[in-house]
């Protein structure tokens, strides 16, 4: 299925669940999405959104 929809989409690299919900989760962040609602979105525990949000951070060109 998303296998189709990459190809649709004329994407080169293979299209996953993970990267949809990371691009997801990045989208919200830059829009000003509180961090507790993307945590909750996500449905991680806190202590799992402390090393997420470093993650989360980066993929927006920030830094630690």
């Amino acid at each position: 299925m998303l296998e189709d929809i990459g190809e649709e989409a004329g994407l080169t690299k293979h299209l996953s669940f993970d990267m949809c919900r990371w691009t997801c989760a990045l989208h919200d962040y830059q829009t000003g999405v509180e961090a507790d609602k993307i945590r909750q979105k996500l449905g991680v525990s806190k202590i799992q959104w402390r090393e997420l949000f470093i993650k989360l951070k980066q993929l927006n060109g920030e830094s630690k």
